[in-house]
C-alpha cells in the first residue's frame, strides 16, 4: 500500500482548514467580535460584521426608478422609465445607480468612516456592497473599464487624511481598475450640506478636470459615496465627457431618500 501525492494534499488541506477554524475561534474568544455599526458584541464564532438588528436597518435601492439617473419614483408599483428631469435635461452620464438607501445603518457606517476614519466601518461597507454588485444590472456589472473615485480638493484631503470614495472603490472593485489620478478637483468648494439643487450645481460647476490621455475613448465609471441631488457626480461626469470618454456611468454606495 502506498499513499499518493493527491491524497497527502487532501489531508493537508483538510488539516489546514481545521486549524484555521480553531484559530478563528480562539481569536474570537480573545477579541470578541463586535457589530461595525452599533458596537454590540456578536455571537462566537461569527463571520458577520453586523448584528441582526443593524442588518434590518439596511435598505436596498429598488425600483421603480428612472432608467437613467436612478431616481426612485414615489409609487411603489409600475415599470422603470425616464423621469421628467432626464427627459428635459439629459445628464452627461448614460446610467447612474446606487446600491443602498442612505439611512439607518448605512448612514451610521459612512459617518463613522468619513468623520472618524473608522476602518472597521469601511470594511463592513465594502463587505455589504460586494454582496449586491450582481444586482446592479448589465449596465454596471460586470464593468470593464476604468473606475474613477470622485476626488477631494487637496486642502480637504490633507485635513481628513483620506478620500472615502477612493477607500470604498479600492475595496469594492479590483484595485488595478481604480484610477485615482485621472479625475482631479481643481478648486475648493463649500460643503453641499443645506444647499438647494441649484446652489449645489453652481457650487461644483467647473470644479473638476480630467486627463484626456488616460480617458479618451474609454468606458468610465465614476464612483462616490452618496448621491444626494447628483450635482457632484454630474459635474464630474461633464469633466470626464469633455476629456473624450466613450461611455460615462455613475455608481454611488448610497442615495438619500426622496423628501
Amino acid at each position: 500500500m502506498y499513499v499518493t501525492a493527491q491524497a497527502v494534499n487532501q489531508v493537508l488541506r483538510g488539516t489546514g482548514a481545521r486549524l484555521q477554524r480553531i484559530s478563528d475561534l480562539l481569536l474570537s474568544i480573545v477579541f470578541p467580535p463586535r457589530c461595525a455599526s452599533c458596537r454590540s458584541f456578536m455571537p462566537i464564532p461569527s463571520r458577520d460584521l453586523l448584528c441582526l438588528d443593524c442588518k434590518k436597518g439596511i435598505s436596498l435601492l429598488q425600483g421603480p426608478m428612472c432608467t437613467r439617473c436612478g431616481r426612485p419614483f414615489v409609487s411603489p408599483t409600475g415599470p422603470d422609465h425616464l423621469c421628467k428631469t432626464c427627459i428635459e435635461s439629459p445628464p452627461p452620464f448614460q446610467v447612474a445607480r446606487s446600491i443602498f438607501l442612505f439611512d439607518h445603518t448605512i448612514r451610521d457606517l459612512l459617518h463613522r468612516l468619513k468623520y472618524s476614519g473608522d476602518t472597521y466601518a469601511a470594511k463592513a461597507l465594502v463587505w455589504l456592497a460586494r454582496q449586491e454588485l450582481k444586482g446592479l444590472g448589465p449596465y454596471l456589472w460586470p464593468f470593464e473599464g476604468l473606475i474613477l473615485p470622485v476626488p477631494m480638493f487637496k486642502d480637504r484631503l490633507r485635513k481628513r487624511g483620506f478620500n472615502q470614495a477612493l477607500v470604498l472603490a479600492s475595496g469594492i472593485f479590483d484595485r488595478k481598475d481604480v484610477s485615482p489620478w485621472l479625475l482631479v478637483k481643481t478648486r475648493s468648494t463649500p460643503s453641499q450640506t443645506g444647499l438647494s439643487l441649484q446652489e449645489r450645481r453652481r457650487n461644483v460647476k467647473g470644479a473638476f478636470t480630467a486627463h484626456v490621455d488616460g480617458i479618451k475613448g474609454k468606458d468610465i465609471l465614476i464612483f462616490d459615496d452618496v448621491f444626494t441631488t447628483g450635482a457632484t457626480v454630474t459635474a464630474a461626469a461633464m469633466a470626464v465627457k469633455r476629456a473624450g470618454a466613450k461611455k460615462v456611468l455613475v455608481l454611488t454606495l448610497a442615495r438619500t431618500p426622496e423628501p
